[in-house]
């Protein structure tokens, strides 16, 4: 939208930075390029930082009006991070001084609305410390009152995708949460070398922030203190209410959190407005070293909570879970309810209705999706901003797919949560008694020797590497007793192997157990076409099970056997990584597209290659995941225990894949959604996972499926 030139002050002998905007037949701007940049500069002239260019004046020639600025000498954020991630000790002094110019520009209610990595520049002083400097707040508004996003006359958003705020591209209001937001996003990136929530085009990103699909930081950066990584995963939340309010309340938590402060948040009243807060602080901040991980201490339960709050706790400390509900998203079956609201039945994706109640009470009553704002209007563009060196070019990308991917999200409309319609109470604690939780240290030793029958043989047994059942050797929060139904697990042992490392445990990122997933028992009253009474495990979006680092390597690809009830929605099943996250991975997991999704990254700096099959959402089946990376392909294989997949058949799709460095052998089960503001029940149910270290040929991918399906399905196909 601008160029920017060096230049020479002649009255004042130094070099300066001269900026016009282009044309506005080629920007597409709502006003000329003196109205906007006479904005730009009454609002830097107004806002003298350290942190922020200064304005020397604002002048007009023969080629227009142009604005005379402070020329840093430099490199922006996107140069530098080519060359690597910042350690901890420079994110640290980074952070903090990219927080101190929002600070201040909060104080004059100015929102920047563009914060990305282009326009943080680091410039070295004369004493040989690095100073940061925010640049390019041509985007910027003062606004006593929250604004809106900012459009061209095409009704396009003028912001950059990987950073920009979901109430942007929703077109809610704005306030310096918004700003708050791409910050996060930044420091994200400036710790992983990408922001949280690309995509593969702009749509997908876009998707991305709406659904709030990223990894925790503190998974990818295991050397950030577990309080920062909280803090930085609350700047990021889906919706306002859940950042800081603004940029002292989010540089005063981030000063606390490397102190080894927890994070103690202010509660709201129960039925109240989510935008009202509640004077009453419900904890006492426990103060301690920072230390690098392992995470840290308990927190204390909530002094003297207010009547009608609910608490929601995580890593860092309890936060309200109070939320608007804007209903179920379509294609999903009706959440697992507690027994006063069980009984409930509606259809799924094909029509055929089926009752839901399960004998467990959930860890969570079901929180629907955060609200989602009014719906754009119109066919929409959202904007890209490319900054090669010179002239600014702004390149428009229709997302007229992303407007479809939204109605199919919101399901064309509210829908009631027949807990609420019925007058029953659903759960109004999450995680009850989570407060009292001490933490759960991973165990010494751990044995499968449950009293529980051993399970029938499989074929191919001598490869299989690692075996879950629901049926044996699910373990409660003790390391020892047997699950039963509506218990929380702590750790599935391994059917083949006794080695701790080899299980399925405790999330190290959820180091009381908070969010661990449960045993439930399901037959033909609540799954159509099971066989008798089955267990398995059910998560929340946060719940995860994963595997401690061990020596045993899987070299020649991996065949992956599961069976379970996958329900539309953004859900991770399990995943392969190296033991040291590298950015390669193997994952299956499940989309509001009604697609079960393979996607595998096997090179860190590489593109992920993704296969997906349809699937009636909610059924049962049994899938089988082969990825062979020496054929460079992976395949995956359905088989629907109601025969619901088109004209009966099992589905399949397969696909290429790109592959290099040490294999992939640690073994994750759920999202790991830590960093999410509240839990929802995700209603898949896995009961089975088997694991061969090779890749199994057409003929035992076969006999693998039909064993299983005598066992789980009251018709093998």
């Amino acid at each position: 939208m601008s160029a920017v030139y060096r230049a020479y002050d002649t009255v004042m002998g130094r070099e300066v930075a001269l900026k016009r905007l282009l044309p506005i037949e080629e920007t597409n701007l709502n006003e000329t390029a003196g109205e906007s940049l006479a904005r730009e500069a009454a609002a830097l002239a107004r806002f003298s930082h350290a942190n922020v260019v200064t304005v020397f004046a604002f002048e007009e020639d023969a080629e227009g009006p142009f604005v005379v600025m402070e020329l840093v000498e430099g490199e922006d954020l996107h140069s530098i991070m080519k060359s690597g991630a910042l350690s901890w000790e420079d994110f640290r002094d980074v952070a903090g001084q990219c927080l101190e110019p929002l600070v201040a520009a909060g104080e004059l209610n100015l929102l920047h609305r563009d914060i990305k990595p282009g326009n943080i520049m680091l410039t070295v002083t004369a004493s040989g410390r690095f100073l940061v400097k925010l640049l390019d707040f041509g985007l910027a508004k003062f606004s006593q009152q929250p604004s809106l996003q900012t459009l061209d006359q095409r009704g396009s958003f003028l912001g950059s995708i990987d950073f920009i705020a979901p109430e942007q591209l929703e077109l809610r209001p704005l306030d310096q949460r918004t700003d708050l937001y791409s910050l996060g996003c930044v420091f994200y990136y400036m710790l992983v070398q990408e922001s949280p929530f690309t995509g593969g085009n702009p749509a997908e990103t876009s998707m991305n922030h709406i659904k709030h699909r990223c990894q925790h930081i503190g998974e990818r950066r295991t050397d950030l203190p577990p309080l920062v990584a909280d803090w930085l995963m609350r700047l990021i939340s889906r919706d306002p209410e859940d950042r800081p309010r603004d940029a002292r309340d989010a540089l005063r938590q981030f000063q606390e959190a490397i102190k080894g402060i927890p994070y103690v948040p202010v509660a709201r009243v129960a039925g109240e407005d989510d935008d009202i807060p509640f004077a009453r602080v419900v904890g006492t901040p426990v103060t301690g070293p920072v230390g690098p991980p392992p995470p840290s201490g308990p927190v204390g339960p909530p002094t003297d909570p207010v009547p009608g709050t609910r608490v929601l706790q995580t890593a860092s400390g309890p936060i309200p879970a109070t939320r608007r509900a804007t209903g179920p998203v379509t294609g999903a079956r009706t959440p697992i309810l507690p027994p006063a609201a069980t009984g409930s039945i509606r259809g799924n994706v094909t029509g055929q209705a089926r009752p839901t109640t399960r004998a467990v009470v959930p860890s969570a009553g079901r929180q629907k999706d955060p609200p989602r704002g009014a719906a754009p209007r119109g066919v929409l563009q959202f904007w890209q901003t490319l900054t090669p060196v010179g002239k600014g070019i702004v390149a428009g990308v229709p997302i007229l797919l992303v407007v479809l991917a939204w109605l199919l999200v919101r399901g064309g409309g509210e829908k009631t949560d027949p807990a609420v319609a019925t007058g029953a109470n659903p759960a109004v604690v999450v995680n009850p008694g989570v407060a009292e939780l001490p933490p759960i240290p991973h165990p010494a030793q751990l044995s499968s020797a449950d009293g529980a029958p051993a399970l029938p043989p499989l074929p191919a047994a001598d490869s299989i590497f690692a075996w879950f059942s629901g049926a044996k050797a699910a373990l409660g929060r003790d390391y020892r007793t047997p699950a039963k139904a509506g218990d929380q697990v702590a750790a599935w042992v391994n059917l083949v192997s006794n080695r701790k490392e080899l299980a399925l445990l405790r999330d190290s990122g959820d180091p009381k157990g908070e969010h661990l997933p449960r045993l439930v028992e399901s037959s033909a009253a609540q799954i159509a076409g099971i066989r008798g009474t089955q267990r398995g495990l059910t998560t929340t979006n946060r719940s995860s099970l994963s595997m401690l680092k061990h020596d045993v390597e899987l070299p020649d690809g991996i065949t992956i056997a599961l069976v379970a009830e996958l329900e539309a929605g953004d859900d991770r099943i399990y995943r392969f990584q190296a033991p040291t996250w590298d950015n390669r991975y193997i994952q299956l997991s499940t989309g509001y597209d009604g697609k079960v999704h393979i996607a595998t990254k096997g090179v860190g700096d590489g593109t992920e290659q993704r296969v997906s099959v349809t699937w009636p959402s909610g059924d049962l089946g049994i899938f089988v995941h082969r990825w062979n990376p020496a054929a460079k392909e992976q395949r995956i294989t359905g088989v629907n225990a109601t025969g619901a997949t088109p004209g009966g058949r099992p589905v399949e799709a397969k696909g290429p894949v790109v592959f290099s460095g040490s294999p992939l052998n640690l073994m994750m089960f759920g999202k790991r959604g830590f960093g999410d503001g509240h839990d929802a029940v995700t209603n898949n149910v896995v009961y089975e996972i088997v694991v061969y270290d090779r890749v199994l040929s057409d003929e035992e991918t076969k006999a693998v499926s039909d064993a299983l399906a005598k066992r789980y399905f009251s018709a093998a196909p």
